[in-house]
């Protein structure tokens, strides 16, 4: 069924998830590849992982995300390593309960809280830490600043050059927030992740993923956690799931996860890092021999596709039945 379906019907949005990385080799050259993948969070479930690769797998489990630690030798020229899992995630009103980390209450990387600028700011939205509170400094964040239309590669996300400039993509919306929400007492963190389409595209292309990369926020108030998408705006992004977001967990949590795995792939710098992609994919890999990668992530839409025509079939026979009844009765 389409997303919107599973929305009216209250129901999680199911997508297969597929991460292919393609490589040129010769027989015997060693590779490490780890790849970052999401798991189970307060909106969503993840499920039936498989990689494709018949020598050393080692799953790690962290905090927010766990990371599939391929290596071995090649046996054979031109391999590939395939990733799939299953997602649902919830498409409703939701808060949750979970633990409090001091760290959403402190100023941290692109996350001045503490700034005066920013201090000031927030005082003259609200003076408290409620719920109420998170959404007006939601509406403000997503008011205030416009979307850039220059290239934004390598480009800083700090919050109070975004408040400054009044310009930010999705990772500034999100860091002002958690900025301004801190500096009013209400622990936040930005939450890097995937917006997943709502019809995949049937075109794939290599470097990239038909999910796009996205942040958004999850704060602390009124006793429980809840979901805002500052970037998106509008009462629909405020506390409301949509089924098509894939947290891979707190932003500055997943970076150090990426640095460890980084360190693990080098192997005390016997290893040399062939590629690697922070976003849309979140993958690092190296070798010790002559080899290229060709990383590509999509949704595996097949068997919806189908679904939906069915359905879509369904309709129009319905509704031509109802139809000529009422010519009939005329």
């Amino acid at each position: 069924m389409h997303p919107v379906l599973f929305k009216i019907l209250k129901r999680p949005v199911k997508y297969t998830i597929v991460e292919e990385y393609e490589f040129k080799n010769n027989i015997g050259e060693d590779i490490r590849l780890a790849i970052l993948l999401p798991k189970d969070g307060a909106y969503q479930t993840v499920s039936n992982i498989s990689i494709d690769w018949d020598k050393n797998i080692e799953m790690v489990d962290y905090d927010s995300l766990q990371v599939a630690r391929v290596s071995g030798k090649f046996t054979r020229h031109n391999q590939k390593i395939v990733a799939k899992y299953d997602v649902q995630i919830k498409t409703r009103e939701y808060s949750w309960q979970g633990n409090i980390d001091n760290s959403y209450l402190q100023p941290s990387k692109d996350i001045e809280s503490d700034s005066v600028i920013l201090k000031e700011a927030t005082s003259k939205i609200t003076k408290g830490n409620t719920v109420e509170d998170a959404y007006k400094i939601y509406t403000f964040v997503s008011e205030y600043l416009s979307y850039p239309t220059q290239n934004r590669i390598g480009v800083s996300q700090s919050a109070i050059k975004a408040y400054n400039c009044k310009i930010g993509g999705c990772g500034e919306h999100a860091n002002l927030m958690v900025a301004m929400c801190r500096a009013s007492n209400i622990p936040a963190k930005s939450i890097s992740g995937l917006a997943l389409p709502k019809i995949a595209k049937l075109s794939k292309k290599a470097w990239n993923h038909q999910a796009g990369a996205h942040a958004w926020v999850e704060f602390y108030a009124d006793g429980r956690w809840h979901y805002a998408d500052p970037a998106w705006g509008g009462k629909n992004n405020f506390g409301k799931i949509d089924g098509g977001h894939l947290s891979y967990g707190c932003k500055d949590k997943e970076h150090k996860i990426y640095l460890e795995n980084l360190k693990w792939a080098k192997e005390n710098d016997i290893y040399t890092i062939i590629g690697s992609m922070t976003a849309p994919l979140k993958y690092i890999c190296s070798s010790t021999g002559k080899v290229e990668i060709t990383p590509m992530g999509y949704i595996d839409n097949n068997e919806k596709y189908i679904a939906l025509a069915v359905i879509l079939m369904i309709i129009i026979f319905l509704e031509g039945v109802v139809f000529s009844k009422k010519l009939k009765f005329k």
